[in-house]
């Protein structure tokens, strides 16, 4: 069995499910596999060797990948994996991005038909100018939501060439575009580090406390960790 910083973890989504895949020091890739079906797609899988470890575990052929920005960390397997399966569509909004062949529209919301199921690609810059969130939609089940390096729990992603209002626009426009139900998924596991931070800026905050316990738990046992955040808390 191969191992990773966080356990491998399987989540059921109803239309499909996401295999939550750990990669080097701190990075998660997911692959989504439509249920009853022989086929899947990966986001951001940076270590090709591992995402065709577990393809090959699932039974299924890798098809398309969904890459939300340039950075080494998310597209470093692209090309590799073109070379595994080189009939691989590698979607994305960044030209700058390893490997791509299908150039996304830099437009706030488009729509994508990726192994059957129905994703909407949004436009999410501040990280990079070419970052994008992709939403895949469930009929039977909860959305899942892959953010990439946008937003992580208690934190944010670097503004690399963004600028603060950029993030504040790309928060709305994500939290517009999900139900308060669906499944947020981050590319990094910095929900540690992040609540510490927080507590040295706001160390009364009990909220804080309370969540910086889960944090320590889960760790404790390299579970994943979903998004923390209820989008309709007052």
């Amino acid at each position: 069995m191969l191992k990773g910083h966080s356990k491998l973890k399987t989540v059921d989504h109803g239309d499909f499910t996401v295999t939550v895949v750990p990669a080097l020091s701190d990075n998660f890739m997911y692959l989504i596999k439509p249920i009853n079906s022989k086929r899947a797609f990966a986001i951001d899988p940076v270590d090709h060797k591992r995402i065709a470890h577990e393809v090959i575990g699932l039974g299924t052929s890798l098809e398309s990948i969904l890459c939300t920005h340039h950075h080494a960390d998310h597209d470093g397997g692209n090309i590799p994996l073109k070379r595994l399966y080189p009939q691989l569509d590698v979607f994305g909004i960044d030209e700058r991005i390893h490997g791509l062949t299908n150039q996304l529209k830099e437009q706030p919301v488009q729509d994508l038909k990726v192994c059957g199921l129905d994703v909407k690609v949004l436009h999410t810059p501040c990280h990079t100018t070419g970052h994008s969130t992709y939403i895949v939609n469930s009929s039977s089940g909860v959305s899942a939501v892959f953010v990439g390096d946008t937003l992580f729990n208690a934190g944010c992603g670097r503004l690399f060439e963004g600028t603060p209002e950029m993030l504040l626009n790309t928060v709305e426009h994500i939290l517009s575009s999900v139900a308060d139900e669906d499944k947020m998924y981050f590319a990094h596991e910095y929900s540690a580090s992040n609540i510490r931070f927080a507590l040295s800026v706001d160390s009364e905050n009990e909220e804080l406390k309370k969540r910086q316990k889960e944090v320590s738990d889960l760790r404790e046992i390299s579970e994943y960790i979903y998004f923390l955040c209820i989008f309709n808390a007052q």
